[in-house]
């Protein structure tokens, strides 16, 4: 009814508390050849692995190992293996997998990374080019330098080469 409408717009609601938001843009990577982008939820948070001397990232979506003897980072990336001195990089292809990656458990969490043992063989031209971000990023890779391409009727040109939805127009903004 009208009445109760009237009389809760009298009465002062609690104000909703605040909330810190952030329109920061994320971080771009850009690359003209194969890339990957690796994003941790901040600093790398590493778990121990039973029975090795492995640890393994379990703030990112990426299989993410560290071997705490040679203290090398490895990552497993499209079936292939990189390895690194740093989490940032720079990631070289593996080679050889260390014995460790042998003795993973057989639990479902590892399933498809023993899967991966010993991996595709990845080679300085065929690997990927692996960019790592602690903060919200995104990547935009083409097949070679940017092709762009009018659009018949405006003023906006888009990227031929490219997976990711880029435009911009004639003034190349």
């Amino acid at each position: 009814p009208l009445d109760m409408v009237l009389l809760s717009l009298r009465e002062q609601p609690e104000k909703a508390p605040e909330v810190a938001l952030s329109n920061d843009p994320p971080k771009i990577f850009f690359s003209t050849r194969p890339a990957s982008l690796v994003v941790f939820g901040g600093e790398p948070v590493m778990a121990p692995v039973t029975g090795t001397s492995l640890t393994v990232a379990v703030n990112t979506n990426w299989d993410v190992f560290f071997e705490t003897g040679t203290k090398t980072w490895f990552l497993l990336n499209n079936g292939g293996w990189l390895a690194a001195p740093d989490a940032q990089g720079p990631w070289m292809p593996a080679g050889r997998l260390l014995p460790a990656f042998s003795s993973l458990p057989a639990v479902a969490n590892f399933a498809g990374v023993r899967k991966q043992i010993p991996g595709r063989t990845l080679t300085a031209q065929t690997a990927p080019t692996v960019f790592v971000s602690t903060v919200p990023a995104a990547i935009i890779v083409t097949n070679g330098q940017p092709q762009f391409v009018a659009i018949p009727g405006t003023s906006l040109q888009y990227v031929a080469n490219s997976d990711a939805a880029l435009f911009r127009d004639r003034d190349g903004r």
